[in-house]
């Protein structure tokens, strides 16, 4: 755990959440979105359920184009 930059309080790092140092930006994995969905009350629509369950398998790159074709903002 490293302590957090404004808080000083420890945080884990690295397990559920990727950060890219470049861009600030990150990535949630599915156990991280998985828990942030569950508190927001987000619930996935039984088309995406099935796309991920058919992408499952698939590459990276293959599932991240196939889902932004879509589900991305057009």
């Amino acid at each position: 755990m490293a302590k957090s930059k404004t808080s000083g309080k420890a945080v884990p790092t690295g397990r559920l959440v990727k950060r890219d140092s470049k861009s600030g930006r990150f990535v949630l994995g599915r156990e991280a979105f998985g828990k942030v969905s569950e508190i927001e009350g987000i619930v996935v629509s039984r088309g995406l359920e099935a796309d991920l369950r058919r992408l499952g398998s698939a590459a990276p790159e293959r599932r991240r184009a196939e889902l932004s074709e879509k589900y991305g903002k057009k």
